[in-house]
């Protein structure tokens, strides 16, 4: 597997971001379209772990990670070696217990005006507390698209095959940047835990972050302007 093209974000601010080949990525979205019969609104998860439709505005497919499927494994490899990328540069994040992907994550598609409207954090609850580690990968550019991070007070642009991984704590809490001209898909890992165990977690993927539960959700984005 090749080198991946690094985003630079500023060392203190936690978060790593890497390029996947569009290949995969174009991929990810034609799953995503193939059979309506998988799509489902989205939804967001209270800290006592009950649901809130209100939060989010998106058109997801669930999907569960490590099956061999043709599509999504490609996907997953890059999404660990990602993980891997981010903890040889923030490597006391290995000083936890062993981590990796171990929940399913969705694939979104944000309509125009449609995404996440609300500050959040990925571990807001007992319900989440083995989350570790979050990723996100942006699956098309959408130029008025992106996400905010509250704290420190950045704003990631949309980029196709751009994958961040950050802290799921309270720390990074963020939100949708959201593009009123444009559609976004996204692939998103939904609630990827870092928990302990010799598992990799990738938000859409994770890979060894959090006690294997706690990489908490990753979050894979696909973006797309069709």
């Amino acid at each position: 597997m090749n080198k991946l093209k690094e985003h630079k974000f500023p060392a203190n601010s936690f978060i790593g971001g890497w390029y996947i080949p569009k290949k995969i990525t174009k991929s990810l979205i034609g799953l995503h379209g193939s059979d309506k019969r998988y799509q489902k609104s989205g939804v967001t998860y209270e800290p006592d772990g009950s649901v809130n439709y209100n939060h989010k505005k998106s058109i997801d497919i669930c999907v569960k990670p490590f099956t061999n499927h043709k599509i999504t494994q490609p996907y997953e490899n890059y999404v660990i070696q990602c993980v891997k990328n981010y903890s040889k540069k923030y490597f006391f994040c290995n000083e936890l217990e062993s981590y990796g992907l171990h929940e399913e994550y969705n694939i979104q598609r944000y309509e125009k005006g449609g995404g996440f409207y609300s500050w959040h954090c990925e571990r807001n609850g007992n319900a989440f507390s083995f989350r570790h580690l979050v990723f996100m990968t942006y699956l098309n550019d959408v130029s008025n698209g992106g996400t905010e991070f509250y704290y420190q007070k950045i704003k990631c642009p949309a980029k196709n095959g751009l994958t961040l991984i950050w802290p799921a704590d309270w720390t990074h809490t963020h939100r949708g940047v959201i593009s009123k001209k444009e559609e976004i898909e996204k692939c998103v890992h939904k609630n990827d835990k870092i928990i302990i165990v010799d598992k990799i977690v990738l938000k859409v993927a994770r890979v060894n972050i959090s006690l294997i539960a706690a990489f908490k959700s990753f979050i894979l984005i696909l973006y797309s302007k069709n």
